[in-house]
């Protein structure tokens, strides 16, 4: 069987070195994987990014030859560029492809558009829909009408799956399969950077370090961590907050801790291409988003056994037990999370518990291997049913 994937990026994150790694142990299974990436540099402003920072030719090329997966990447210049579509049948009449598999709104456009020309049918990933993004609920709509066109829609979490339904999807061609790391590669990764972030900070060794790692946009409630981090300081003035991601809101956020007067307790590092060896350096991760799929980087912060802090946006849920591997808050409330934080920061040997147990959840049901099993029984389901 052969699969070709296909992802508009703009970064190597959490869901590009997903694809790459599920496409190595989907070998393993005789799937073989063609990964095409739309890269587009130019509207890199658009998302709060520097184009200047962004690599040539995009990083996930470089990664999937190490690990034996063909990519190749596709310059998309504007939303109307015929560019990807071309690219994208190029290589469809280049040999037999079994599925198209498609990551986002562009690539589910395309990729229908693509696979109906050629006769390849298309399985897409629903990754989720940040709401708190005006736009996204446009795109949302949108895909959900490309998403009914599809052969089967893979979702990452249960909640996904529900809000699909309630769209009015057909419930026998969606089907869940969680998100899975590689969890000796984040150890790998975390064990061989240098860990120095208590110096860098200049941080005391008494000092608690919470986290949180993620995009700096709205989905992301950023803003109700900081608006708990007041009360967190009135309870522990040695926690600090290191904030990892860059996005259009950093220079409101800087403000933001300005205003409640917690700046020097606040520290911004901007995008990270080592977070497994800082998230390695963390007391407690904290995800505060109003709109999560999953979560995978509370997979990676479990799987380095730190405890975690989610809401109960999107499939946090699902992957959080509550007083067991971490604490579910409800998402936009700022008091419930200042909460959270001032029990476990009070509390290491609750903390060095509720790591052990997490780090043993993602073993036993978060790894890429078992991804890999259960898109492999949805991608040969697909061949078979019309």
């Amino acid at each position: 069987m052969r699969i070709l994937e296909l992802r508009q990026s703009l970064r190597y994150a959490n869901l590009e070195r997903l694809i790459v790694n599920t496409a190595a142990y989907l070998r393993q299974a005789a799937i073989e994987t063609t990964i095409l990436v739309l890269y587009n540099r130019t509207r890199a402003h658009l998302l709060g990014e520097d184009s200047s920072t962004l690599p040539e030719p995009h990083p996930l090329l470089a990664d999937a030859a190490r690990q034996g997966v063909e990519a190749y990447q596709v310059c998309d210049n504007s939303m109307l560029s015929p560019q990807p579509l071309s690219a994208i049948l190029r290589t469809l009449r280049s040999r037999h492809y079994d599925l198209i598999h498609t990551h986002d709104f562009k690539t589910d456009v395309l990729g229908l558009i693509a696979g109906r020309l050629m006769h390849v049918p298309v399985i897409a990933t629903a990754h989720g829909y940040p709401r708190a993004i005006r736009r996204n609920e446009i795109y949302r709509r949108l895909d959900i009408v490309v998403l009914r066109l599809c052969r089967h829609v893979v979702c990452v979490s249960d909640s996904i799956r529900e809000e699909l339904c309630v769209a009015g999807l057909r419930p026998d061609r969606l089907s869940v399969v969680y998100n899975g790391i590689t969890v000796a590669g984040i150890r790998a990764r975390a064990e061989h950077a240098a860990h120095t972030l208590r110096d860098d900070l200049h941080l005391q060794p008494d000092d608690v370090i919470v986290m949180t790692v993620g995009r700096l946009s709205s989905e992301k409630g950023h803003r109700y961590l900081m608006q708990a981090m007041p009360d967190v300081l009135a309870a522990n003035p040695r926690i600090r907050l290191v904030v990892v991601g860059d996005g259009l809101l950093r220079q409101n956020l800087t403000r933001q801790a300005a205003e409640l007067g917690i700046a020097e307790r606040v520290f911004f590092l901007g995008f990270r291409s080592d977070v497994p060896a800082l998230m390695a350096q963390c007391d407690l991760l904290v995800n505060p988003s109003v709109g999560e799929a999953l979560g995978n980087v509370i997979l990676e912060a479990m799987a380095l056994g730190k405890p975690v802090i989610g809401t109960t946006a999107g499939g946090m849920r699902e992957v959080i037990e509550h007083g067991e591997t971490g604490l579910i808050v409800p998402f936009a409330d700022s008091h419930a999370l200042a909460d959270a934080i001032r029990q476990l920061a009070a509390d290491p040997q609750r903390l060095r518990a509720m790591g052990e147990r997490g780090r043993a959840r993602v073993l036993s049901d978060f790894t890429v291997e078992r991804m890999a099993e259960g898109l492999a029984e949805v991608f040969r389901r697909s061949i078979a049913s019309p």
